[in-house]
């Protein structure tokens, strides 16, 4: 686990499990060098369309997926709503979450690099043994840790 969420898994044991119906509660986090970068676009020749940043680790034996983006062309809105909503998190082959509409948004590319993440933890305990963390977002985008 990455020492600058140290206070974060601290902030996230508390805060998570506290809501009158023991929901999970989002938490946001600043953006570091820890968040690996991806972008969508339509397809591969395309223009980019969305850019954002991830980062996966653990919390109380539980997955935690945190992520941020930036949508560069405002007329596509619902379509990359869309694609962050039938994205998955895989750890290896094995489904973690579904829907990343959590992502924070940004209001600017250059927040990617000093804005917060919104972070979501998972109902499912962290898998033994070597993990490969990847996004799918469907139609052949891939994007691993």
């Amino acid at each position: 686990m990455r020492l600058s969420n140290l206070c974060f898994v601290v902030a996230m044991s508390v805060f998570l499990f506290t809501s009158n119906e023991g929901v999970a509660q989002d938490v946001q986090i600043p953006l570091d060098d820890e968040f690996v970068e991806g972008a969508l676009t339509s397809d591969s020749e395309s223009p980019v369309l969305y850019d954002y940043r991830w980062d996966v680790f653990g919390v109380d034996g539980y997955v935690v997926l945190c992520g941020a983006g930036y949508l560069r062309e405002i007329r596509v809105r619902s379509f990359v709503r869309n694609i962050l909503r039938d994205a998955v998190l895989y750890a290896n082959d094995t489904p973690i979450m579904q829907d990343l509409t959590f992502f924070n948004s940004l209001s600017s590319a250059r927040r990617l690099e000093t804005g917060e993440a919104t972070c979501r933890i998972s109902n499912v305990e962290i898998p033994s043994g070597d993990l490969e963390f990847y996004l799918d977002f469907g139609g052949g985008r891939r994007f691993r840790m």
